[in-house]
């Protein structure tokens, strides 16, 4: 009897110990009283430091093991820029950079990564310019002996300039009024540029040309029958003089059919193709491209106060004001010297009355350039005209981009005195950005600035075809 209760009180004591340890550690797993007891009577021990560190090491190993099962160790890939679509292609020019490139053991240049403004290509361009920053295998008097004689490489290039709707272009020849005021490398690269031999070309020659340089565009005149020059004694670096000039290069046009006359400066970067431009004139169903805006000023006997010269010619032809109030509303218009016109407008300016009224008129006045297209674009009936009853209205074409310092963009090449943007490599990625895919051309040189000295390029080799 004594016995039994003996172990009837061990069982209900193991039973409660067993409940106690339950309540005190219910994770502990598997409840038998074997682990129990050995966790009750084994004697817990400090762990010593090799001990920690190899708990340590282990626990590590399996947080890596289970990071490398989970989660693989991703293997290094080489650097590639996908580039978006192109508005149009960009390669290297050959002859240019020839001797840039070679010269100095260095790669072609990538012309879409300088375009989408990559800055290893930056750097890359700009590394290499700076060791040609001294060269003068193309300045002035070697494109003069360049150009002397007509069979040779130089003018093997020019005939090259096609394209495969050639035939397209060929059926729409273009003419083109150039302002030199510049000269240089980037000037023979312009031309070279927007040289076909199925359009028409008149070079107005500024007197701030060296000698050199404009023997050098005589010369290509002469071998090139398709380009012609107003020679330096017609045109002087005069305001006054820049409408004579524009009127001498239409006469000499007006022997050659084209249908558009395309007045433009050496700075004009071409950004089209002349298959994008032929297409372009084609869209203006035979309007002008004329920008025009209503101006302060109205015609009266008065020269305007706010734009008067005093370099201002004396012997100035009378005008008859009355005439010229009636054909253009009374108002002066304003505008830019860059403009489009088609071959009827030009013959209508040579041949009307009206436009020599209002070039007279406007000889007391400053920039009498960007006033005169403007105004005759306003003249009643004028070919591809607006007339002049909606006189508010503002026509605006996209026809010369410029990044002003107005704009609060920057520039990454330097600011010239009025306040455009000199282009530099890091520029190109915003001239070619989609929405200016409208512009045909972008003003200011290109430039890259190297020790102080401005080595200037077009545009770094990369032409657009």
């Amino acid at each position: 009897m004594k016995t039994r209760n003996f172990f009837i009180l061990i069982i209900i004591g193991t039973i409660a110990l067993v409940i106690f340890s339950w309540l005190t550690h219910p994770k502990q797993t598997p409840w038998t009283i074997n682990n129990f007891i050995n966790s009750m009577t084994t004697e817990k021990k400090k762990p010593s430091l090799n001990d920690t560190l190899s708990i340590s090491s282990t626990k590590k190993l399996k947080r890596d093991d289970r990071a490398t099962k989970t989660q693989p160790k991703p293997t290094k890939k080489k650097k590639t820029f996908s580039f978006p679509p192109p508005l149009y292609s960009v390669v290297p020019n050959k002859w240019y950079y020839s001797k840039t490139f070679d010269r100095f053991g260095q790669r072609k240049p990538k012309c879409q990564a300088i375009r989408h403004g990559i800055p290893e290509e930056v750097q890359f361009i700009k590394k290499t310019l700076s060791l040609a920053s001294n060269r003068t295998y193309l300045n002035d008097l070697v494109l003069r002996e360049l150009t002397e004689v007509c069979d040779n490489k130089l003018y093997d290039s020019y005939a090259h300039e096609a394209t495969k709707n050639q035939r397209e272009e060929e059926e729409y020849p273009i003419s083109f009024g150039v302002y030199i005021n510049e000269g240089g490398e980037q000037t023979e690269q312009f031309l070279h540029r927007i040289y076909r031999p199925y359009n028409y070309y008149c070079l107005k020659l500024s007197s701030q040309l060296s000698k050199p340089f404009h023997q050098a565009m005589v010369n290509i005149a002469n071998c090139l029958k398709n380009v012609h020059v107003v020679k330096l004694p017609d045109v002087v670096h005069d305001e006054h003089k820049k409408i004579d000039s524009d009127l001498q290069c239409i006469k000499k046009l007006r022997n050659y059919k084209w249908k558009y006359y395309i007045n433009i400066q050496d700075n004009d970067y071409p950004l089209v193709t002349n298959l994008k431009l032929v297409q372009y004139l084609k869209s203006l169903n035979g309007y002008n491209a004329i920008n025009s805006r209503a101006s302060k000023e109205i015609i009266s006997k008065k020269t305007p106060a706010t734009e008067s010269n005093s370099k201002t010619p004396s012997n100035v032809p009378a005008v008859n004001v009355e005439k010229l109030k009636q054909a253009t509303g009374g108002k002066l218009y304003v505008g830019d010297d860059i403009f489009i016109a088609t071959s009827s407008f030009c013959n209508f300016v040579i041949q009307n009355s009206i436009a020599s009224e209002l070039q007279n008129y406007l000889k007391n006045v400053r920039k009498p350039e960007i006033y005169y297209w403007a105004t005759l674009q306003r003249i009643s009936d004028i070919p591809g005209g607006y007339g002049h009853k909606e006189s508010s209205k503002t026509y605006d074409y996209n026809i010369r981009l410029v990044k002003k310092r107005s704009d609060n963009i920057a520039c990454h090449g330097s600011w010239n005195i009025n306040n455009i943007c000199t282009y530099g490599s890091g520029d190109l990625k915003w001239i070619y950005d989609e929405k200016h895919a409208g512009f045909l051309f972008a003003d200011g040189k290109f430039a890259i600035m190297n020790f102080g000295a401005s080595v200037y390029i077009f545009p770094f080799g990369c032409f657009i075809v």
